[in-house]
């Protein structure tokens, strides 16, 4: 890495030289060191800021999600048939459908899963809907946002077979 700097006149000159396993300077050594350290502290700095970035687009939409409810849907009511569902909410958007059979669900199907999705946990919401007959379960633990968006889409599902 060659780093210059000076006026017309004079130029000082730093070179990171990389010789059988060591390193050295060639040139003013402190100038050097502090160029180089200016530079991985820019560096780091741009790193975070993107990080911090990503992290905010990440979470757009988390806290209107979190403050849904689900409504309390009669299963036994509910006429035969496979309807789909979708609900839209940044990264937590999915789709599905919902089979009903003589008064019961009887199969989920994502259609279209979120981003980020754990199939783990979206098994387990399928699970524990198809266990209750409910779209009133406990949300997975460490997974409120995605049970509650997964929830969501169930019921816009079954508002069709009303």
């Amino acid at each position: 890495m060659v780093l210059k700097t000076g006026s017309l006149s004079e130029t000082t000159e730093c070179r990171f030289v990389a010789v059988l396993d060591e390193y050295a300077f060639v040139g003013n050594e402190r100038w050097c060191t502090v160029r180089l350290l200016k530079a991985l502290l820019l560096v780091m700095g741009g790193f975070v800021l993107i990080m911090g970035v990503v992290g905010l687009l990440l979470m757009v939409g988390q806290s209107s999600i979190k403050s849904l409810s689900v409504e309390e849907i009669d299963f036994a009511a509910l006429r035969d048939g496979v309807y789909a569902g979708w609900f839209e909410g940044g990264r937590w958007s999915n789709g599905v459908e919902v089979t009903v059979s003589e008064g019961e669900v009887v199969a989920i199907e994502i259609t279209k899963d979120m981003r980020f999705a754990s199939k783990k946990t979206s098994q387990e919401v399928i699970d524990r809907v198809l266990r209750a007959q409910s779209l009133q379960i406990d949300a997975v633990a460490g997974a409120t946002i995605t049970t509650t968006a997964y929830l969501k889409a169930m019921e816009d599902a079954l508002s069709h077979a009303k």
